[in-house]
């Protein structure tokens, strides 16, 4: 039997304001978050534009590719294949699906130009590719 009679069962102050609940079903934008997007946004510019100039310059057989290609004694259509695949790259890191498809191929990508510089004994080369991983990283990292 309850103490008071008067009593209601329950009381107002038990209820949140309705402000309150508001606050805890909206998902609040924190500095964190703008940082990760941004980080996202720029590894993602950074990385489709470089896929995007070094693959047109592969598949229109710039000079310098050509005579890179010949240096380490890979074929000819193989310059192709891979100004292909980057250009595949640098359009799908725009949509999100494809996205960290895109990513691990940039990854695998670099790995394979690292392997051929290190081959090749062209350890200032190695820059490019590095770099690219670091960006590739970064976007792996800012996507989950």
């Amino acid at each position: 039997m309850r103490g008071n009679v008067n009593q209601p069962p329950f009381r107002k102050e038990h209820f949140y304001p309705p402000e309150y609940l508001w606050c805890i079903f909206v998902k609040k934008k924190t500095v964190t978050d703008e940082i990760k997007a941004a980080l996202r946004n720029i590894s993602m510019l950074m990385l489709s534009v470089g896929f995007l100039g070094v693959g047109m310059l592969k598949l229109i057989a710039f000079p310098a590719m050509v005579t890179a290609f010949e240096q380490w004694q890979l074929p000819s259509w193989s310059m192709y294949l891979i100004g292909v695949i980057e250009l595949a790259i640098a359009v799908s890191l725009f949509y999100q699906p494809w996205r960290s498809k895109a990513i691990m191929a940039a990854f695998g990508l670099m790995l394979g130009a690292i392997c051929i510089h290190l081959i090749a004994g062209q350890f200032s080369q190695l820059y490019g590719p590095l770099v690219v991983l670091l960006f590739a990283g970064l976007l792996r990292f800012t996507e989950s």
